[in-house]
């Protein structure tokens, strides 16, 4: 994985402007999942057996996490 991130960290090093279009558009879908949370009238319960996730799902829910990408390239 650090290959790849190495690879998009030269990408953005090589097009400036590319940071700025990731960090765009990574305020644009932080903003409207507020939005849409903001307008959720009723919060949906929540399946207790879903819940129940082992620590592989938890790494792979969090590489695939988008509000992580996001940190990581901002930094």
């Amino acid at each position: 994985m650090n290959v790849g991130m190495a690879g998009l960290g030269n990408l953005v090093l090589a097009i400036p402007a590319l940071r700025w279009v990731i960090l765009l558009s990574g305020t644009l879908y932080l903003l409207w999942m507020a939005h849409k949370l903001w307008r959720t009238i009723e919060l949906a319960e929540a399946d207790e057996s879903r819940l129940n996730i082992g620590f592989v799902q938890g790494v792979a829910i969090q590489l695939l996490n988008i509000k992580a990408w996001m940190f990581k390239t901002s930094l």
